[in-house]
């Protein structure tokens, strides 16, 4: 053993965590802490509407009134990120421009073993993934290479994935793009909603974060190259990415991804010959012809009961039932 390594194990790994506000930043960073972990200062992104305020702070510490003060609801369940660093008096900071000299400075100072990061929306300049001495590691909500991008998980439903997982991995320049850690994979439940899938993650995340930080620190890591071949990014979602063309896409296919999708405040539609039809949801598929009486359809769709709104839809392969706006 070298006599940096022997060194190094008379203390724990000593951690500087990147996340945000949310249900997926706090099982990383409770996962950390539960695993004996030293989180020396967690690192959040300020307001979007500050950030480019040339004027303020590039970076902020925050003291517990501020932090109390900088949360719309204190006691909602997206606060315990806060709640933690002030409840182990951590140090907590906002930061605006994380390429600025006095930010790269404060961060240094800190001497982190690991940069842990979990949902921060802001890049990582090369001056920050340089200062740990072991490297950053992400947590990221999908099973890389594929699927690369901001928003894995709405992809995975948009592509009708019968697998889901997390991946945890090196950051380096690229976008999701460094030497892979620890990845595992789970199935999808049917009818699953985006939040629930995204909790699922989330707690996976964090316990394969917390191994992942003591196989690097002891190291007993060994970190795989991502195959390019195998490779896929996608970008945040466009409107036109919430519209199903139901004729070239299953029953389920649709069915998943509406229950999935909903969550996320955007218009869904289904296409039906060439027309676009606002909906609210799905409430059923099913492979065989519905059992609905002839006056109720046409050659595409049946058409909604009187008394509600339920929406039959013909599919590539069977039929969904959706809440349609008519």
């Amino acid at each position: 053993m070298s006599g940096e390594l022997s060194n190094r194990l008379k203390r724990s790994p000593r951690v500087l965590f990147f996340g945000v506000e949310g249900s997926f930043s706090w099982p990383s960073l409770h996962a950390l802490d539960e695993g004996g972990i030293d989180v020396c200062a967690v690192v959040k992104p300020a307001p979007r509407a500050t950030r480019k305020h040339v004027d303020l702070p590039a970076i902020t510490r925050l003291e517990p009134s501020q932090r109390r003060a900088s949360l719309p609801m204190y006691d909602s369940p997206y606060d315990k990120f806060t709640r933690f660093a002030e409840s182990r008096d951590i140090p907590l900071y906002e930061v605006r421009r994380l390429a600025d000299p006095l930010v790269v400075a404060t961060l240094a100072a800190l001497e982190p073993d690991l940069i842990c990061v979990a949902c921060f929306p802001l890049r990582l300049p090369r001056a920050v993934l340089d200062i740990p001495r072991l490297g950053c590691l992400n947590v990221h909500p999908s099973l890389l290479p594929d699927n690369r991008g901001p928003s894995p998980l709405f992809w995975v439903f948009r592509l009708g994935y019968a697998r889901a997982g997390v991946t945890i991995h090196f950051m380096d320049a690229g976008f999701d793009m460094g030497d892979m850690v620890m990845q595992e994979a789970f199935p999808i439940p049917e009818g699953i909603g985006y939040l629930k899938l995204e909790d699922q993650c989330a707690e996976l995340g964090g316990k394969l974060l917390e191994r992942s930080v003591w196989e690097v620190y002891t190291g007993r890591a060994q970190p795989v190259p991502q195959d390019e071949a195998q490779s896929s990014y996608h970008s945040y979602p466009t409107a036109e990415d919430f519209v199903v063309p139901v004729a070239e896409w299953s029953a389920v296919h649709v069915y998943n991804f509406f229950r999935g999708a909903k969550i996320l405040g955007e218009a869904l539609k289904v296409r039906v010959d060439g027309k676009d039809i606002n909906i609210d949801g799905a409430y059923d598929y099913t492979l065989d012809t519905p059992k609905i009486p002839p006056e109720h359809r046409n050659k595409n769709a049946f058409k909604p009961h009187k008394e509600g709104n339920l929406l039959w839809v013909r599919c590539k392969t069977g039929w969904v039932c959706v809440i349609a706006w008519l």
